[in-house]
């Protein structure tokens, strides 16, 4: 995509909501980052520890994943700790790598 010269990458938008936010969260914090400017998904599913343990879209989560939706909490949490949007955020702040697109998430 970002070798198409006929697109204007500073005009993407990427949309999500329910698990889409965290997958335009994660773009965004990726290989995108430095043409983001801004971010605005419908709902911020950022923290995927959350929703495993309250075991809602946890099932979908690991599904998506090609994985056993029979796996417990615990390994589910495990497994999926390192795409965590939470955690690659955190460990991103940390290393100071990268700058944080400006958001605004509209959740209800």
């Amino acid at each position: 995509m970002k070798n198409n010269v006929e697109l204007n990458l500073s005009n993407i938008t990427t949309w999500g909501c329910g698990l889409g936010a965290s997958a335009a969260w994660l773009t965004s914090i990726g290989e995108l980052n430095p043409m983001l400017k801004i971010l605005y998904p419908q709902q911020g599913v950022l923290n995927f520890e959350s929703f495993i343990r309250r075991e809602k879209f946890k099932d979908e989560l690991i599904e998506a994943h090609n994985r056993d939706v029979s796996m417990d909490i615990e390994k589910a949490v495990q497994v999926f700790d390192p795409i965590n949007p939470i955690t690659k955020t955190k460990l991103m702040i940390a290393k100071n790598e990268k700058k944080i697109p400006d958001s605004l998430l509209f959740t209800w």
